[in-house]
């Protein structure tokens, strides 16, 4: 079982770290390729704007990603230290910035991918803008807000779930977890998973239209689904990963 509390600041640091890493410098073709979905065609008029551009794109990309992912950060350590309606709101309105802001870049990342003659580091963070977005959200601004919503409520239901056992003793679902990582006796495992259940039904249909919300903008990057989107960040095609 995954530890929320110790692994929900993962997607934000990773991102930035893919996007100033680069490794192999796989072949340009290759790179466009990984991304898994069409690229636009490029007019003639726009080509050379583009090529002479993609660079400072990408820089200017990771600056804004690295002040937004700072933002998110901090309210997001906020909320899980202080978990009340407030916090949560704030983490969900700073995560809503961040999260629209990738998408946004992800979308125009995908007209620099055209080009060719672009260096291989280049090309590989235009790739990387595009497909490593953990939880993307819709275009569309009330979507948006409620996809940043629901992941801020389920946060905080995860944050404030316990379960009490018969003898007074009340275990967070962190330690519950641990629990079904770690013991081996039968019994032990039953009441943690029972006790898990008590608190995490309420997630399910916030999880389900979490999914529905992620699926719906990864189509409008261009991937047929989430999951595609997720198995094209690996610098080779989503069907090749598989």
């Amino acid at each position: 079982m995954l530890d929320f509390e110790k692994h929900k600041g993962a997607p934000v640091c990773t991102a930035l770290l893919l996007l100033a890493l680069v490794a192999c410098e796989p072949s340009d073709k290759k790179v466009a390729q990984a991304t898994g979905a069409e690229h636009p065609v490029l007019s003639d008029a726009n080509f050379e704007m583009l090529e002479s551009n993609a660079a400072v794109f990408v820089g200017s990309a990771e600056e804004q990603l690295e002040s937004l992912a700072l933002e998110a950060e901090q309210a997001s350590w906020v909320y899980s230290n202080f978990i009340t309606n407030d916090t949560e709101q704030i983490a969900a309105r700073a995560n809503i910035a961040f999260t629209r802001r990738r998408v946004e870049l992800a979308n125009h990342a995908a007209a620099y991918l055209g080009v060719g003659s672009a260096d291989s580091d280049t090309l590989r963070k235009l790739a990387l803008l595009r497909t490593d977005i953990v939880m993307p959200a819709p275009n569309d601004a009330a979507k948006a807000i409620e996809q940043s919503n629901i992941g801020a409520r389920l946060g905080g239901i995860y944050g404030k779930g316990e379960y009490c056992y018969a003898n007074g003793a009340c275990l967070d679902l962190g330690l519950l977890s641990d629990i079904m990582a770690d013991s081996r006796d039968p019994d032990d495992l039953l009441e943690a998973w029972n006790g898990w259940r008590t608190v995490s039904p309420p997630m399910k249909d916030l999880y389900a239209r979490q999914v529905q919300l992620a699926n719906e903008a990864a189509q409008e990057l261009g991937f047929a689904d989430l999951g595609v989107m997720w198995r094209s960040g690996y610098d080779m095609p989503a069907e090749d990963f598989s």
